[in-house]
This record gives structure tokens, C-alpha cells and sequence, in this order.
């Protein structure tokens, strides 16, 4: 009888223990509801509920094999208790031991059902899915995005927490990674735009996907809401390996200076608008006028790319009243200019004064300063204030700041917030 009493007090203070417990569990005290969890199980180890509590704290720490070696006892105490296989397979989670979590919700799923082990069973599919994604991800990948969003090459280096975006031939670092478990997955890109330093755009929502066609990738345009599908301008397919440029200089061969230099600015008439460029006033012109901004300066380095720096320094010389005079007589820089008066990207030649002899640098032969009636330029105008009106009015940067190009649109709206 006294055996009796005294396993029955034992009983009585194991649970009073659990309750305890289970207190601080709810306070997140997670190593006070070990000990006292503990001390419950050593005055009655065969509470299969009590193992189960004490796996839950040690998950909660972190500590994995403590948490399974608890939840397989509590399979052992009652095999027909699914949250005991929840513990197991949540336990094999944590360890990122996929297919033995998958097999443990089988296990309990075919002897008890229930919901919170489906629910398991998707998210350990899921979290497999993800480690084979974050695997597959590491390394360069290549490809050409959207015409909408520029339609320029960009190559991406993924490393283990960061990234390196290279686009329009400069490279900005960043840094990327995974939110919780979804198909397809659901990525965030950050990028410090070059020269930035210190300085990030805001973090970008993507989708991910791996598969025989390459990287797929969709960012959203001209929304911060993420995509929920690989489609519209946003989405870019990309292949493994850096990205090789395309050579395609080889019909200028033969050709003289001049003649590539009127090829030059042909093509760049063509790069530009038909039409006044208006200052943008409303959210949506102004990220239409970013886009366009990209899309110009994309095509403008494919024409560096094929022309080279010099030839096209020499253009751009040319259309701020500079460089060489056998340039600026050209007919096809008569064009050029006046295009770029319909523009709005230079001043009409009346209001433009002539540059002083000291600025007139040549990549070109050298040649005498342009006599006192050039009425282009005034002597007192420095090289920077007239570079405002030439074609290098395109930004640059706005594309340099994108894994595509929605992080520079964002970058200027962030950039808006904050005035």
C-alpha cells in the first residue's frame, strides 16, 4: 500500500512538473521547461506527452538530436500518435534530412491521420525542393532580359550569400536569398549599385526555377508586388556559364575612320526618339522614362561594343561642339545634331556659346581651334557644363542598379520617398 501512495504522489508531482512546464514553454523559457520537463520524466518516464513537450523546447533551441531522440520515444511510448511523428520528421527537418522526414510522415500518416502532418509533409517536399534549388543556383549564369525591360545581357554570379550582377559592362555586388518554402521558390535580391558604397536599393522580390531550359527568373515590372507566374516583361531565362559577347565588328574591317564614323552616327539617329523628351510628371511616365533610359543605354554599349570607345567618344564629342572639325562637318553630324535639337537634348545653335581652344581635345587628327564666329559654344563654358547637352544624357547607372532592371526603378521611387 505504501508503494502505492508513494508511486501515486510520484504521478502527482510529474505532473505538476509537466504543468510547470508547459508554463514556461508559453513564457519562452525553453531551458526552465527542459529541467522541469526533466524532473517529470524522472519520477514517470513513460508519459509519451511529456518527451514530445521536451522535444518542442529542444527544436526551439536548435538542438536537433536532443529534439529527435525525445520524439522517436515518444513514437515507442504511443505508435498511434501522429504529433509524435510530427516531432520526428520536424526533428529530421531541422537536420535537413529530407527523405527520412518525408518517410516519418508516411509512417504516422499511415497509422493516424492528420492535418499538421500533411501540412509537415508538404513543407519538408518543399524544403528539399529548396536545398536541391540553392545547390543548383551557385555559379555564373547568363542571359538577355526583356525587351520592355531594356532588353540588354546580364550575367550573374551566385555565391553562397552573395551575388555579383554584371550588366552594360560594370558590376555591382549584392546579396541574395531565400524566403521560407515555396514552388516556385520565392528569392530576394539586394544590389549595391557601383561607386554606391554603403548604399543598397531596396530588396527585390523574385520567383526561381531550375530546370533543362536553364534559370528561370521573374521579377515584377513596374509593381513591388512579387509575380506569381514566369511571364511578362519580368521574366528572363537565363543558361549556366558567363556570358560571351557577340562579335560584331567584323563588317566595319576595311572600313576608313570616316566612314565608320558616319556608320557610327547613323546608328545612334536611330537609338533616338522621334520626338521631344518631356519631362515625366506623373509615377507611371516617369517609369516609362526610365525604361527607356535603360533601353537607350543598352543599345548604346552593344554600338561600344561594335564601334569601340574611341569611335564612339568621338561622336559624342562631335554632338557637344567639340573634338575634331572633320568630324563636326560631317552631313551625318548636321543630322545628328538636329535630331537631337527635335529631342530636346541639346540647345538650339543660337544659344550656344563656342568652347574655349584649351577644351577642343581631339581622339581625332589634330586640328586648328574653331574661329571666333563659331557661335556653338562660349569661351567661359566648361567641358562638364556642356556634356549635360550631349548624348551622354543617358544614365547609365539606372541599369547597373537591377538583377534585370525593377531594382532601379525602385531605387527611384526609393530615392522620391525620401525627399
Amino acid at each position: 500500500m505504501a508503494d502505492e501512495d508513494k508511486r501515486t504522489d510520484e504521478r502527482k508531482a510529474a505532473a505538476s512538473f509537466k504543468d510547470e512546464g508547459n508554463a514556461k514553454f508559453k513564457a519562452n523559457d525553453f531551458k526552465g521547461a527542459i529541467e522541469l520537463y526533466t524532473s517529470s520524466l524522472e519520477l514517470n518516464p513513460n508519459v509519451h506527452t511529456v518527451y514530445s513537450n521536451r522535444s518542442a523546447c529542444y527544436m526551439k533551441l536548435g538542438n536537433h538530436e536532443e529534439a529527435l531522440a525525445d520524439a522517436q520515444k515518444c513514437i515507442e511510448l504511443d505508435p498511434s500518435w501522429a504529433k509524435g511523428y510530427n516531432r520526428v520528421a520536424a526533428a529530421y527537418q531541422g537536420m535537413k534530412l529530407w527523405d527520412k522526414a518525408i518517410e516519418t510522415c508516411k509512417e504516422g500518416l499511415a497509422k493516424s491521420s492528420g492535418e499538421s502532418l500533411e501540412k509537415l509533409m508538404s513543407d519538408v517536399e518543399k524544403g528539399k525542393s529548396r536545398e536541391k534549388f540553392t545547390d543548383e543556383l551557385l555559379g555564373v549564369w547568363h542571359g538577355t532580359v526583356s525587351k520592355e525591360t531594356g532588353g540588354f545581357d546580364q550575367e550573374i554570379d551566385f555565391a553562397k550569400d552573395s551575388l555579383k550582377v554584371s550588366v552594360l559592362g560594370q558590376t555591382a555586388s549584392g546579396m541574395w536569398w531565400i524566403e521560407g518554402y515555396h514552388e516556385p521558390q520565392h528569392l530576394m535580391f539586394q544590389v549595391q549599385p557601383p561607386g554606391g558604397a554603403g548604399m543598397f536599393v531596396p530588396p527585390q522580390p523574385y520567383i526561381g526555377r531550375i530546370d533543362e531550359e536553364g534559370l528561370h527568373l521573374c521579377c515584377p515590372y513596374l509593381t513591388p508586388e512579387r509575380p506569381t507566374e514566369f511571364a511578362g516583361p519580368g521574366y528572363c531565362v537565363m543558361k549556366r556559364g558567363k556570358l560571351v559577347a557577340e562579335d560584331t565588328s567584323s563588317e566595319l574591317e576595311g572600313l576608313s575612320r570616316i566612314e565608320k564614323l558616319r556608320l557610327c552616327i547613323k546608328e545612334f539617329m536611330e537609338i533616338l526618339p522621334n520626338e521631344r523628351i518631356e519631362e515625366p510628371k506623373t509615377e507611371k511616365e516617369q517609369q516609362e522614362f526610365m525604361m527607356a533610359q535603360v533601353a537607350m543605354e543598352s543599345k548604346i554599349f552593344k554600338m561600344k561594343q561594335r564601334f569601340g570607345e574611341a569611335c564612339i567618344d568621338e561622336v559624342m564629342e562631335g554632338s557637344r561642339g567639340y573634338g575634331s572639325l572633320d568630324v563636326r562637318n560631317l552631313e551625318e553630324m548636321k543630322s545628328l545634331l538636329e535630331k537631337l535639337k527635335k529631342c530636346g537634348m541639346v540647345e538650339d545653335e543660337a544659344s550656344r556659346p563656342k568652347p574655349a581652344a584649351s577644351s577642343l581635345a581631339s581622339s581625332g587628327p589634330k586640328v586648328q581651334a574653331p574661329a571666333p564666329e563659331d557661335k556653338r559654344l562660349s569661351q567661359n563654358t566648361t567641358r562638364e557644363e556642356a556634356g549635360e547637352t550631349g548624348l551622354d544624357r543617358t544614365v547609365v547607372v539606372l541599369s547597373l542598379m537591377a538583377v534585370a532592371v525593377v531594382a532601379s526603378l525602385s531605387f527611384v521611387l526609393w530615392r522620391r520617398q525620401k525627399r
